[in-house]
C-alpha cells in the first residue's frame, strides 16, 4: 500500500468506473477516507462511501459528491460513433462544469491506440492519428475533457495482472489468442503506481503520458517462452486457441513501431516495477 507521510493528508479521490483498475486503485493505495466511487448492480462493495451514478443516466448525476481533489475516469466510450460518443461525454462535462465547479483536476485512462500503427517512435508529443475505432474514440474522449477539465490522460497498453493473463485463462480452462503482432501491456501496479503519482504531484500539468512497459512483445512470442516450462508446456498442449489471431498484416507494422515511456521517468520520476511481461519473469526464476 502507498504510504503517506503521518504529517500530510491523504489526497480525497472519486473513481468513476469502478472495474478492474478503478477497484485495484481503491484496495491497494490509501486515501482519504471521504473518497468515493460509482457503483453499478452487482459492483464490489469497498471501504468508501459510493454514489449510484451513470454516465448515460442524467438523472443520476446530481448524485456526485461536491469535492474531490482528483477524478479518475476509466469509463469507456459507450457508442461505435465518434460523434455520439463526443455529445455524450459534453452534455455530462458541461452539466459538470455548471454543477460541480469544484471537480477540476481529472486523470483518464485511455490507450495507445490514439498512435498510428505505423512504423516510427511514438512519444506524448507525437501527432494522434488513431488507425481503429477504439483509438479514435479514447482520443475524441481525451479532446472533450481537455476542454473542461485539467485532464490527464495516460495512454495504456494492454493491461494485464494476477487474474487478467495467459496463464489465468489456461489455468481456467479458456481460449487465448495467438498472433505475431507485437503487443505493449502494462502490469496493473505499474498503472496503479502511476495514477497515483499523478494524483499526488498536484504541480503535475502534463496532458498525457504512454503507460506501457519497456517491449512489445507478440502472443506467439510469450506462449514460446513460457513452454519452456515443462508445467506450462503441458498446459499449452491441452489448450484452446482462439480461431481469430492477433497477426502483422501484410505490409503491416511490426517490431519497428516503438511507444516511448521515458516520460514517466522524467514526468513523474516514476520507475516501472514490471518493466517486462511479468509472468516471463516468474516463469524464469
Amino acid at each position: 500500500m502507498q504510504q503517506i507521510s503521518a504529517n500530510k493528508t491523504p489526497p480525497c479521490i472519486g473513481v468513476l468506473g469502478c472495474g478492474y483498475v478503478g477497484q485495484q486503485l481503491l484496495l491497494t493505495q490509501q486515501w482519504h477516507p471521504s473518497s468515493w466511487y460509482n457503483v453499478h448492480q452487482n459492483d464490489p462493495q469497498l471501504h468508501y462511501p459510493s454514489v449510484l451514478f451513470s454516465l448515460d443516466d442524467p438523472d443520476s448525476w446530481d448524485a456526485l459528491p461536491q469535492q474531490a481533489d482528483c477524478l479518475v475516469l476509466t469509463i469507456a466510450p459507450a457508442y461505435q460513433d465518434a460523434v455520439k460518443e463526443s455529445q455524450r461525454l459534453t452534455s455530462w462535462c458541461e452539466w459538470m462544469q455548471v454543477n460541480r465547479p469544484g471537480l477540476k483536476r481529472l486523470i483518464y485512462i485511455s490507450t495507445i491506440g490514439v498512435y498510428a500503427e505505423q512504423a516510427g517512435t511514438w512519444t506524448e508529443q507525437s501527432p494522434c492519428e488513431p488507425t481503429s475505432l477504439r483509438g479514435l474514440l479514447r482520443l475524441e474522449s481525451e479532446t472533450v475533457l481537455q476542454r473542461y477539465f485539467k485532464t490527464t490522460s495516460i495512454r495504456c497498453g494492454g493491461i494485464y495482472g494476477p487474474t487478467r493473463n495467459i496463464m489465468a485463462k489456461l489455468a481456467a480452462g479458456k481460449a487465448v489468442f495467438r498472433g505475431n503482432k507485437p503487443v505493449y501491456r502494462i502490469h496493473i501496479d505499474d498503472l496503479v503506481g502511476i495514477i497515483s503519482a499523478l494524483i499526488n504531484d498536484v504541480n503535475c500539468d502534463v496532458q498525457s503520458l504512454n503507460a506501457v512497459d519497456d517491449r512489445a512483445m507478440s502472443q506467439d512470442e510469450i506462449i514460446e517462452a513460457l513452454s519452456q516450462q515443462p508445467a506450462v508446456k503441458q498446459m499449452l498442449s491441452q489448450a484452446k486457441f482462439q480461431q481469430k489471431r492477433l497477426d502483422i498484416d501484410e505490409g503491416g507494422v511490426s517490431g519497428q513501431r516503438v511507444v516511448s515511456n521515458r516520460a514517466l521517468l522524467a514526468t513523474l520520476g516514476f520507475r516501472l516495477q514490471h518493466p517486462v511481461y511479468r509472468l516471463l519473469t516468474l516463469a524464469f526464476n
